[in-house]
Protein backbone atom coordinates (compact mmCIF):
# COMPACT_ATOMS: atom_id res chain seq x y z
CA UNK A 1 0.00 0.00 0.00
CA UNK A 2 3.09 2.44 1.28
CA UNK A 3 4.88 1.64 -2.34
CA UNK A 4 1.34 1.69 -4.46
CA UNK A 5 0.58 5.76 -2.86
CA UNK A 6 3.98 6.93 -3.30
CA UNK A 7 2.95 9.52 -5.64
CA UNK A 8 -0.17 10.64 -3.15
CA UNK A 9 2.07 10.60 -0.09
CA UNK A 10 4.83 12.90 -1.96
CA UNK A 11 1.84 15.60 -2.82
CA UNK A 12 0.85 15.03 0.49
CA UNK A 13 3.94 16.30 2.04
CA UNK A 14 4.02 19.38 -0.90
CA UNK A 15 0.86 20.95 0.62
CA UNK A 16 1.49 21.14 4.13
CA UNK A 17 1.60 24.72 5.09
CA UNK A 18 4.45 26.98 5.56
CA UNK A 19 3.92 27.54 9.41
CA UNK A 20 5.31 24.07 9.43
CA UNK A 21 8.15 24.79 6.94
CA UNK A 22 10.69 22.80 8.66
CA UNK A 23 8.55 19.93 9.01
CA UNK A 24 7.60 19.80 5.50
CA UNK A 25 11.35 20.31 4.67
CA UNK A 26 12.33 17.27 6.32
CA UNK A 27 9.21 15.27 5.46
CA UNK A 28 10.08 16.50 1.63
CA UNK A 29 14.03 15.60 1.52
CA UNK A 30 12.86 12.28 2.94
CA UNK A 31 10.22 11.05 0.69
CA UNK A 32 11.62 12.48 -2.40
CA UNK A 33 14.89 10.52 -1.93
CA UNK A 34 14.36 6.91 -3.80
CA UNK A 35 16.85 5.57 -1.19
CA UNK A 36 13.55 5.43 1.18
CA UNK A 37 11.24 4.01 -1.29
CA UNK A 38 13.74 1.28 -2.02
CA UNK A 39 14.60 0.63 1.80
CA UNK A 40 10.90 0.67 2.51
CA UNK A 41 10.63 -1.91 -0.77
CA UNK A 42 13.52 -3.95 0.97
CA UNK A 43 11.52 -4.17 4.64
CA UNK A 44 8.17 -4.94 2.84
CA UNK A 45 9.79 -8.20 1.38
CA UNK A 46 11.66 -8.72 4.21
CA UNK A 47 8.30 -9.23 6.69
CA UNK A 48 6.15 -10.21 4.15
CA UNK A 49 6.47 -14.40 5.67
CA UNK A 50 5.85 -12.63 9.18
CA UNK A 51 2.73 -10.38 8.08
CA UNK A 52 1.50 -13.76 5.56
CA UNK A 53 1.60 -15.91 8.27
CA UNK A 54 0.01 -13.85 10.83
CA UNK A 55 -2.78 -13.86 8.34
CA UNK A 56 -2.67 -17.83 7.88
CA UNK A 57 -2.58 -18.66 11.51
CA UNK A 58 -5.40 -16.47 12.82
CA UNK A 59 -8.00 -18.35 9.98
CA UNK A 60 -10.06 -21.32 11.50
CA UNK A 61 -8.92 -23.72 8.85
CA UNK A 62 -5.21 -24.02 9.96
CA UNK A 63 -3.89 -27.67 11.48
CA UNK A 64 -1.08 -27.73 14.29
CA UNK A 65 2.07 -28.81 11.44
CA UNK A 66 1.39 -25.49 9.53
CA UNK A 67 2.76 -23.13 13.01
CA UNK A 68 6.32 -24.99 12.34
CA UNK A 69 5.55 -24.57 8.18
CA UNK A 70 5.80 -20.87 8.68
CA UNK A 71 8.32 -20.55 11.42
CA UNK A 72 10.76 -22.87 9.06
CA UNK A 73 9.92 -20.53 6.18
CA UNK A 74 10.19 -17.27 8.23
CA UNK A 75 13.78 -18.15 9.27
CA UNK A 76 14.81 -19.18 5.54
CA UNK A 77 13.36 -16.12 4.61
CA UNK A 78 15.10 -13.87 6.78
CA UNK A 79 18.68 -15.72 6.42
CA UNK A 80 18.80 -15.48 2.81
CA UNK A 81 17.76 -11.87 2.93
CA UNK A 82 20.92 -9.90 1.81
CA UNK A 83 20.03 -6.33 0.75
CA UNK A 84 18.81 -5.40 4.51
CA UNK A 85 21.23 -4.65 7.48
CA UNK A 86 22.20 -7.78 9.25
CA UNK A 87 21.68 -6.53 12.77
CA UNK A 88 18.02 -5.59 11.34
CA UNK A 89 17.71 -9.12 10.28
CA UNK A 90 19.37 -10.46 13.30
CA UNK A 91 17.09 -8.55 15.51
CA UNK A 92 14.27 -9.54 13.90
CA UNK A 93 15.19 -13.79 13.58
CA UNK A 94 15.34 -12.82 17.54
CA UNK A 95 12.00 -11.87 17.96
CA UNK A 96 10.83 -14.76 15.67
CA UNK A 97 12.39 -17.02 17.59
CA UNK A 98 11.26 -16.02 21.05
CA UNK A 99 8.10 -16.08 19.91
CA UNK A 100 8.56 -19.81 18.33
CA UNK A 101 9.99 -20.48 21.55
CA UNK A 102 6.90 -18.93 23.70
CA UNK A 103 4.30 -21.02 21.79
CA UNK A 104 5.89 -23.97 20.64
CA UNK A 105 4.91 -27.34 22.06
CA UNK A 106 6.43 -30.34 21.28
CA UNK A 107 3.41 -31.82 19.38
CA UNK A 108 3.55 -28.85 17.16
CA UNK A 109 7.35 -30.64 15.53
CA UNK A 110 5.56 -34.11 15.67
CA UNK A 111 2.53 -33.21 14.11
CA UNK A 112 4.73 -31.03 11.32
CA UNK A 113 7.25 -34.23 10.43
CA UNK A 114 4.06 -36.54 9.99
CA UNK A 115 2.04 -34.17 8.00
CA UNK A 116 2.78 -36.11 4.49
CA UNK A 117 2.86 -32.68 3.01
CA UNK A 118 5.86 -31.70 5.39
CA UNK A 119 7.64 -34.26 7.00
CA UNK A 120 8.16 -36.80 4.54
CA UNK A 121 10.91 -34.13 2.93
CA UNK A 122 12.07 -32.99 6.13
CA UNK A 123 11.56 -29.49 5.16
CA UNK A 124 13.21 -28.31 8.65
CA UNK A 125 16.19 -26.06 8.88
CA UNK A 126 19.00 -27.56 10.88
CA UNK A 127 18.50 -26.23 13.74
CA UNK A 128 15.03 -28.33 14.65
CA UNK A 129 16.46 -31.58 13.84
CA UNK A 130 19.57 -30.62 16.54
CA UNK A 131 18.65 -32.80 19.83
CA UNK A 132 17.18 -30.49 21.75
CA UNK A 133 13.78 -30.15 19.93
CA UNK A 134 13.92 -33.86 18.77
CA UNK A 135 14.42 -34.63 22.78
CA UNK A 136 10.69 -32.46 23.25
CA UNK A 137 9.64 -34.91 20.82
CA UNK A 138 10.95 -37.75 22.41
CA UNK A 139 10.02 -36.56 26.28
CA UNK A 140 6.72 -35.61 25.15
CA UNK A 141 6.36 -39.29 23.72
CA UNK A 142 7.56 -40.74 26.89
CA UNK A 143 5.08 -39.09 28.92
CA UNK A 144 1.97 -39.54 26.35
CA UNK A 145 2.54 -43.38 26.05
CA UNK A 146 4.75 -44.23 28.64
CA UNK A 147 7.79 -46.03 28.66
CA UNK A 148 7.52 -49.46 26.91
CA UNK A 149 5.42 -47.48 23.40
CA UNK A 150 8.06 -45.07 23.84
CA UNK A 151 10.52 -47.49 22.75
CA UNK A 152 8.31 -48.94 20.11
CA UNK A 153 7.90 -45.72 18.48
CA UNK A 154 11.59 -44.64 18.41
CA UNK A 155 12.29 -47.78 17.35
CA UNK A 156 9.88 -47.23 14.09
CA UNK A 157 11.18 -43.56 13.87
CA UNK A 158 14.62 -44.21 13.53
CA UNK A 159 14.21 -47.01 11.14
Amino acid sequence: MLLKNRQTIQASVSGISKQDDKLASTLRSLIDDDRFWDDAASMIRLLFPIREAIGDLQCDKQVLSCICKHYFRITAHLDSSIDIDQDVIHKINLLVEQRFDMVHKPCMLLAHLLDPRYGSSMQCPRNVTDSAYLNSIYQFIQEEYGEEEYGKILCQVTL
